[in-house]
């Protein structure tokens, strides 16, 4: 049996110095996103499958037809066009650099992956 390893935290567009990161605050105790680690080129590098929080309190791989309709995915392509950092906030404090976000595919279909950078 495989062990699966997530982050949990929130995407958000940095500006600069970590203060002055705009984070969207988790509606609820749960982590509004989650990345599940599936590779890790480097010791500061990894890429994952991205998961978000549903209504019933369960982690759903985000798949490319639904992506659009968060508004972490509209800040991602709004940054990218700006050439602005965007960033994944972990829960446990950490601050990882979106590199890209790009459609995968598995045995269970397509997905949302993302290629982090720790800061």
């Amino acid at each position: 049996m495989v062990s699966r390893v997530f982050i949990y935290g929130h995407f958000g567009i940095g500006g600069g110095a970590f203060d002055n990161v705009r984070f969207t605050k988790p509606p609820s105790a749960l982590a509004p996103q989650a990345i599940e680690i599936l590779r890790e080129p480097s010791v500061l590098e990894l890429i994952g499958k991205v998961y978000v929080l549903t209504s019933s309190r369960n982690y759903q791989p985000v798949t490319p037809f639904g992506v659009s309709s968060f508004s972490w995915f509209t800040e991602y392509q709004q940054a990218s066009k700006r050439s602005e950092a965007f960033y994944f906030n972990a829960e446990q404090g950490d601050r990882w650099q979106v590199k890209w976000m790009r459609q995968e595919s598995d045995e269970a279909g397509p997905y949302i992956a993302v290629g982090l950078k720790h800061d």
